[in-house]
């Protein structure tokens, strides 16, 4: 991904050492508003994937309490809806970045590191942080970085260093900078986990014949228990 300086509120850090927290407040103060950082495909896919969940879920609720009339019914399966489009959306999400977005780094050149782009800090005052890139390939020169900012690194590139990084071939300004720490499995148990919170949480609530009662009174539809059956 190409880097661009002048993007704001983007911190690019040049020099050895480490910014504290007063080098991040006086830069966030004097950069704020405007574009912030380039997206990503995959940070797309993100945004899309957050627009349509947040649209099946209000449909959902509108559907929800139409046909029952019971806030409490609706608020109760509104939140069972989130953990459903977290679940698929987490699974649906791995799947696309699989197979559309995968990408062969195939062409390994020799890079020096310009620089740090850094997003934030996490609470416990760890940097999220790139390294910034300038190489050649194809006899061309090139500035640019992954876009993926981390503070979990197995090493780290030193500013004026040099170091091998991993480059697309059809496009050179898609890089990789240190092998990829595969995340499918934390993804695919969190997709899988949220389906099953959230069919657990409907049939405890269907089954429970006190919680029905509340959503009759409250207006709702008659649902029949099992108990009922």
């Amino acid at each position: 991904m190409r880097y661009e300086p002048n993007y704001r509120s983007q911190f690019f850090w040049d020099s050895e050492g480490r910014p504290g927290i007063e080098d991040l407040f006086n830069f966030l103060k004097t950069n704020t508003g405007g574009s912030r950082i380039p997206r990503n495909r995959l940070s797309k896919l993100i945004n899309v994937e957050l627009a349509i969940g947040a649209v099946a879920v209000a449909i959902a609720c509108v559907i929800i309490y139409v046909t029952s009339k019971s806030v409490l019914l609706t608020l109760v399966l509104g939140m069972v809806s989130v953990f459903y489009a977290m679940g698929i959306a987490a699974l649906v999400g791995l799947i696309i970045a699989r197979t559309k977005f995968a990408t062969n780094y195939t062409e390994t050149v020799s890079a020096k590191c310009i620089g740090i782009s850094i997003s934030g800090m996490t609470d416990h005052r760890q940097l999220l942080k790139t390294p910034v890139f300038k190489y050649s390939y194809g006899g061309r020169n090139y500035i640019a970085f992954d876009g993926k900012w981390s503070n979990f690194h197995d090493a780290f590139p030193e500013i004026g260093g040099d170091w091998e990084i991993d480059v697309n071939p059809d496009d050179p300004e898609d890089i990789r900078w240190q092998p990829g720490k595969s995340t499918a499995k934390f993804i695919v148990i969190w997709g899988v986990a949220s389906i099953l919170f959230a069919s657990m949480m409907m049939w405890v609530c269907t089954q429970d014949e006190d919680f029905m009662a509340a959503c009759k009174a409250d207006g709702g539809t008659r649902i029949e228990t099992s108990a009922e059956r």
